[in-house]
């Protein structure tokens, strides 16, 4: 899946994406489980994308795979990305 990047949104980035993928967010079942995939490029998941998300996790799956360019800012993965960590 395409995830859209930080890189990917400079200039005209984020349109051309759009104009050869689609949309920048996208869910679709395959067999008994869920895809979902988010744009967090401009570092971030905005209220009403978190709220999308968490109606398409609520769909009946067997897995549940979510896909972005950055992982989620939590304490752990915050310090995996800070200069210097390990």
């Amino acid at each position: 899946l395409p995830a859209l990047g930080n890189h990917d949104i400079v200039a005209k980035g984020r349109e051309w994406y759009q104009h050869y993928f689609g949309e920048s967010r996208l869910a679709f079942s395959y067999g008994k489980d869920r895809f979902v995939m988010l744009d967090n490029a401009n570092g971030s998941l905005e209220a009403e994308q978190l709220q999308w998300l968490e109606s398409e996790l609520k769909k009946p799956a067997r897995y549940r795979f979510v896909f972005m360019h950055m992982p989620p800012r939590n304490m752990i993965w915050f310090h995996a990305f800070t200069k210097g960590s390990r």
